[in-house]
């Protein structure tokens, strides 16, 4: 017997194998104050029997029950946990109860198809994976021959992107784009990052054709930047991070494409300034970065 329980006080989980009179029923669990999930184990002598139950408040304050459940693996799996992510695999660990030693690993990128295998330890690894993909992962706990529990909370994660063979070309187009700088919409396996305190001012594909040198979208970078306000944590630098590419020279990489200024107007407000580079670490892009070449957009058109 499992439930979830929130009390006020104490209570207890009566039972009876001998009727519905209320003499016959007897504690098989005591709860105090703790909310939580409760399991009670029934005892081997109710077998084949009809069991009736009864719920007690003891005399004290109210107690709430919700999602009672008579089962054969009342266990289920909990604390999902995501240690690794690569281009084709997923690993994962759980926690469950010392009385389950056996799990059924399940996934799948819709939620409706699901395909799994089964692990003996708290840990699996989820192999043969689609690059840049979400899936959608549960464990199911197993007591014993074909006596399954109730499924885990779904865990979602993301495979990472596969290496891209060179040419690699980008327009922009075809993606969803964005007339806001509070979001930031990417190509696949484009990254963006930003520097600034506030919620605006994302580097994003941007929908205009006043922008974009062919069709109607671009990448875009907006950053307001005064005289007075350069060093200011509000505005900060931004960042497009392209995808990795399979090479074996990266000294022999060149990148080309067109760039405008903001206004035909240079001013102190708007910088038409950007540094193409490498960095070794996405956690810390301006400590890693090294510059390649610097563009100044010569053209608002």
């Amino acid at each position: 017997v499992s439930f979830d329980v929130i009390p006020m006080g104490n209570y207890s989980l009566l039972a009876s194998d001998r009727g519905s009179a209320l003499a016959r029923f007897t504690p098989i669990y005591n709860g105090t104050r703790a909310d939580g999930r409760v399991i009670v184990a029934l005892p081997e002598s109710y077998k084949g029997k009809m069991v009736y139950f009864m719920l007690s408040n003891n005399g004290q304050s109210f107690v709430s029950v919700d999602n009672f459940k008579i089962t054969e693996c009342p266990y289920i799996p909990t604390n999902l946990t995501v240690t690794n992510i690569t281009d084709n695999s997923i690993s994962l660990t759980w926690e469950c109860n010392p009385a389950v030693n056996y799990w059924t690993v399940e996934y799948s990128t819709d939620g409706q198809t699901w395909s799994n295998f089964n692990s003996a330890v708290t840990s699996a690894t989820i192999t043969g994976l689609n690059s840049n993909t979400n899936y959608k992962i549960r464990v199911i706990s197993a007591c014993g021959a074909n006596v399954a529990g109730d499924p885990s909370n779904v865990l979602t994660a993301t495979t990472a992107c596969a290496l891209y063979d060179l040419p690699y070309a980008e327009d922009f187009e075809g993606f969803t784009s964005s007339t806001s700088w509070s979001s930031s919409v990417m190509p696949d396996c484009w990254e963006a990052y930003k520097e600034g305190t506030s919620t605006s001012y994302y580097p994003s594909i941007y929908r205009s054709s006043s922008y974009a040198h062919s069709g109607m979208q671009a990448a875009r970078f907006y950053n307001y930047c005064s005289s007075s306000s350069q060093t200011s944590t509000t505005y900060g630098y931004q960042y497009m991070v392209l995808p990795k590419f399979n090479v074996a020279n990266p000294s022999a990489l060149m990148i080309n494409g067109w760039a405008r200024r903001y206004t035909t107007t240079i001013s102190s407000s708007y910088t038409s300034d950007v540094t193409v580079g490498i960095s070794t670490d996405l956690n810390d892009i301006r400590g890693t970065f090294t510059p390649v070449t610097h563009i100044t957009a010569a053209s608002a058109s």
